[in-house]
């Protein structure tokens, strides 16, 4: 799979500006905005509902062979690595949100992890939802979900 160059340029610009703002200890620095871990939440929160609602509902999914064996009914496609990467960024979201309401040190560079893995979930997941136009519901979150994150970052490595 090949990476667009503008991904590229974007993942390495954000790389090398967490490091040095790392090295100069600007991370740890300055009141966080209540906004910030409001989304946080809220985001971690609709992602676990999401993946809730459809588990329990069912529709679409070959649960026939058990928990571990989750397959789509449409396309055949294991569905547990997807589900852990979105349980992973919904857990990291909502510690981030949480550390950030507490005022603890680690909570700007956990922020940034979970908001780097709602990038990926949410560019992923609209692949999926672009292959099928039943599913353009799901878009909306997934895109507001997207743009919320590439503030939030742009807002942690300035402040």
């Amino acid at each position: 799979m090949r990476i667009p160059v503008r991904t590229g340029v974007l993942a390495l610009f954000f790389v090398t500006r967490l490091s040095s703002a790392a090295r100069a200890g600007s991370l740890d620095s300055g009141p966080i905005s209540p906004a910030l871990p409001v989304f946080l939440l809220a985001t971690a929160t609709a992602i676990a509902g999401l993946w809730i609602v459809d588990l329990l509902r069912g529709d679409k999914i070959d649960s026939s062979k058990g928990f571990w064996a989750l397959r789509d009914l449409e396309t055949g496609q294991r569905l547990l690595p997807h589900l852990l990467a979105e349980t992973m960024t919904s857990v990291g979201l909502a510690a981030a949100a949480i550390g950030c309401l507490s005022s603890r040190t680690w909570a700007r560079e956990l922020a940034l992890i979970a908001l780097g893995a709602l990038v990926y979930t949410s560019l992923n997941s609209l692949s999926w939802v672009m292959g099928d136009r039943e599913r353009w519901a799901y878009g909306v979150p997934m895109l507001a979900a997207l743009v919320g994150a590439m503030i939030c970052s742009v807002y942690l490595l300035q402040a």
